[in-house]
């Protein structure tokens, strides 16, 4: 793979085609990343392709590539899900930017009864897609994560697959590991995390009836870092490792 790497938002790549890289992702490769011609990078599209280019020309606003070999990749059987709860910007930022680094496949986002922030707006949408984008790229995926915004977590558990596990803090609560001795790894896996101020009853009965709780940790985490943690563990299983 080239040293550097770009998302390009096409269906699919042709080898000797040339493709126009604009916008910020252009703005960004000739004022910060210094991509001078005939330097060799590597494309991305989010849907499986990926090329090996050369640079042919760098414009002001945009730059042209040749593409010298591409490849469509199969995507995954099974996926690893993350529903969470809408938290402070800055920590649901961390969450997904992290959780597309350590492997999660869908996000499911929704407004908990303890959300401190109780909308995701449209901006607030946008910022999320650009950073999933910079973060596929950022790690060398193939394929961008899924995302849905539903209203509630009873909305989320309709779309969610049926292992599902959810982190909650209780003495009667066992560790995520053991509980994933009892899944299926040849079917999709959710992990479900709560707000900053935890669930509440009413969501803790409804979860109850869905799937099993688990502890992620022997301390305390934050939401966002529960939901790395708990991502990394169960990516990590799917891999058998």
């Amino acid at each position: 793979m080239g040293c550097y790497r770009f998302f390009v938002d096409v269906g699919s790549f042709t080898s000797q085609e040339e493709i126009v890289l604009e916008g910020s992702e252009a703005h960004h490769a000739r004022r910060v990343m210094r991509v001078e011609i005939g330097d060799r990078v590597s494309l991305v599209n989010g849907k499986g392709w990926h090329a090996r280019a050369t640079v042919e020309a760098v414009e002001k606003r945009k730059l042209l590539f040749r593409v010298l070999s591409c490849e469509e990749v199969e995507p995954p059987s099974t996926e690893l899900w993350l529903g969470l709860a809408n938290l402070r910007s800055n920590h649901l930022d961390f969450a997904i930017e992290k959780g597309v680094e350590v492997g999660v496949d869908h996000f499911v986002l929704f407004i908990a009864d303890g959300s401190e922030i109780k909308a995701i707006s449209e901006a607030r949408q946008r910022r999320i897609c650009a950073l999933i984008q910079a973060a596929v790229k950022q790690c060398g995926r193939i394929f961008s994560p899924k995302i849905q915004i539903v209203h509630r977590v009873k909305q989320a558990l309709q779309i969610m697959p049926k292992q599902m596990l959810w982190a909650h803090l209780s003495d009667k609560t066992k560790t995520l590991s053991s509980e994933l001795g009892n899944l299926d790894r040849k079917r999709s896996v959710c992990l479900c995390i709560g707000p900053e101020k935890g669930w509440s009853d009413r969501e803790v009965a409804l979860l109850g009836e869905h799937g099993q709780s688990v502890s992620l940790h022997e301390n305390v985490l934050r939401s966002e870092t529960a939901a790395i943690v708990g991502s990394y563990e169960i990516a990590r299983w799917f891999c058998n490792l």
